[in-house]
């Protein structure tokens, strides 16, 4: 919405070509963010089916230990596409004008939950994890995207702050 409404502001004129492409990029991230929530979903579906199988069943403990790990996978995808959502709210600071910019604040919080929310997840599973290598590697991705999320949500902040600051 930012990215559409900026893109008719004369002051953008020069920047119509980068703006557009972030509508696209918009646009292509909602879609998948939508298909990262059904990947999660089936992720744990495949959980829930793995720990229905027979205690007594061999393949049991393989079959809930890739479920887990696809079910900590499934939110970290999640987590990559959340952070593009973020990268476009900072990417959109330099054309949005004054009234838009509670609405990339917004735009940059809710992706910083989805973030937060979704390394919830990613972390649950590691408890019952058995693969120290996988959970450490998932760990260190997690935590960067962890720290990425943070340092733009602060730059978008920042610069909501000072927005407001000067129209008060």
């Amino acid at each position: 919405m930012v990215a559409r409404i900026s893109a008719t502001r004369p002051a953008a004129r020069a920047f119509r070509e980068e703006i557009d492409e972030i509508v696209g990029r918009a646009d292509d991230l909602r879609s998948t963010l939508l298909a990262a929530a059904q990947d999660d979903e089936r992720a744990f579906e495949r959980v829930v089916d793995s720990t229905a199988l027979p205690k007594s069943d061999p393949a049991r403990t393989e079959a809930v230990q890739r479920a887990l790990e696809a079910a900590a996978q499934a939110p970290l995808g999640a987590i990559a596409v959340a952070l593009d959502v973020q990268r476009a709210a900072v990417a959109l600071l330099q054309f949005s004008g004054r009234h838009l910019i509670s609405d990339l604040g917004c735009a940059a919080e809710f992706a910083g939950a989805a973030v937060a929310a979704s390394a919830y997840n990613v972390r649950v599973n590691h408890r019952s994890m058995r693969d120290a290598s996988i959970v450490e590697r998932q760990s260190l991705e997690l935590s960067a995207y962890e720290r990425e999320s943070q340092a733009l949500l602060q730059d978008v902040r920042d610069a909501v702050a000072r927005a407001l600051a000067r129209e008060s």
